[in-house]
């Protein structure tokens, strides 16, 4: 059995995250204690990829080829928690826990801010890829390691050079063949990404305000479950890229994410000139999570996605990751589980759920009460 501890490596890091892999494969979850011989893995390669935070630590890795069966068990019933030192590192993180290497499309957005990723989530996930964040003029070495071991058949840049530098998008370019989808703004992006991956006839539109960032982050997921889009306007308006987007797609429906003070019902009333309109909102920004989940997923989903409704970070990489595991993005606070929400994860009763970020952004008190719904 392959083990790790933190003396192993110097200097000692303040925590440490434990990625169990097999053949280069994460396994959710898993730990020296979930390993049980399996016929089928021998002669697998097990590895232990530890990070840590301490100033000058870096990642470090273990690997022992496998002598003897080794497979994963089972992951444990309880929430697993996807945290790593910073908001990139935790994308990395989500990837690797969601996607084997070979992946059609990676899609690449900035961590510094919301819109481009609540219209590429859908985008990504519908076509059996992540989203990856970067700062403007890097790619965090923890995302260049995932983009390296996924191996992706292309890249997708989202946004234009300000957000993504062409530095970026170059040093991408010698991973995998490397395009961008950019417009004059985040409405236009919006319409670009949908425009490029989604044919007429989808389902429904999701319409969301691209002013704030909570109801979308519900959404993408709910989008993507039906392979649909996200598509921004503002709280007073459809931009007139967006109204050409969505009269391309000829949806069966629209879903309008939030409240009259997001989206106001004269958008609405706009709205269903195009598709019959309705709308997906609660007294505030948890209830509406729980709402949007309760209109697209039925109980007993695969897995269900917890991260803050505070910030935006954690959660942006979380939408394609909850397409292809077929379940929602669920808001919490961080010190409580909202009383909506619980009661969401009461009628789901997810085989799995999966926190996103550290203590600091979502608490244990919140993990442990998340484990009380796991069916």
């Amino acid at each position: 059995m392959l083990t790790a501890r933190a003396g192993t490596w110097t200097p000692a890091p303040v925590s440490l995250t434990y990625q169990w892999l097999v053949a280069n494969v994460a396994v959710p979850g898993a730990t020296a204690a979930t390993y049980r011989p399996v016929a089928a893995n021998v002669g697998k390669t097990v590895t232990v990829r530890v990070t840590g935070t301490k100033t000058g630590y870096t990642t470090k890795s273990v690997t022992s080829a496998a002598t003897t069966p080794v497979a994963a068990a089972t992951a444990p019933r309880g929430p697993q928690r996807l945290a790593g030192a910073d908001r990139f590192e935790t994308s990395a993180l989500v990837s690797a826990a969601t996607f084997s290497a070979g992946v059609p499309v990676v899609y690449i957005t900035t961590g510094g801010d919301y819109p481009d990723a609540l219209s590429a989530g859908p985008a990504a996930g519908t076509s059996g890829g992540p989203v990856l964040l970067v700062s403007r003029d890097a790619i965090p070495q923890p995302v260049k390691t995932e983009l390296l071991r996924l191996k992706p058949a292309r890249i997708v840049v989202v946004g234009g050079t300000s957000v993504v530098s062409t530095a970026v998008q170059t040093a991408l370019a010698q991973i995998a063949p490397t395009s961008r989808v950019a417009g004059a703004d985040r409405f236009e992006t919006s319409a670009r990404l949908s425009a490029a991956s989604f044919k007429p006839g989808v389902a429904v539109a999701y319409v969301a305000a691209g002013t704030n960032f909570p109801d979308a982050l519900s959404g993408g997921a709910a989008a993507g479950s039906v392979k649909s889009p996200v598509l921004l306007v503002t709280s007073t308006g459809i931009p007139d890229v967006i109204r050409a987007e969505l009269q391309r797609l000829k949806p069966a429906k629209v879903v309008v994410l939030g409240g009259t003070d997001v989206v106001s019902a004269a958008v609405a009333t706009a709205l269903a000139g195009i598709a019959p309109t309705s709308r997906a909102s609660g007294a505030d920004r948890y209830a509406t999570s729980a709402k949007i989940s309760s209109t697209a997923f039925a109980p007993g989903v695969k897995v269900a996605y917890l991260a803050t409704g505070e910030n935006f970070p954690d959660a942006l990489s979380a939408g394609s990751a909850a397409i292809v595991g077929s379940g929602p993005v669920l808001l919490v606070q961080g010190g409580s589980l909202p009383t909506a929400i619980a009661a969401e994860l009461s009628r789901l009763r997810p085989q799995r759920i999966v926190v996103l970020g550290g203590p600091v952004v979502v608490s244990d008190a919140v993990l442990n009460a998340a484990q009380t719904y796991v069916r």
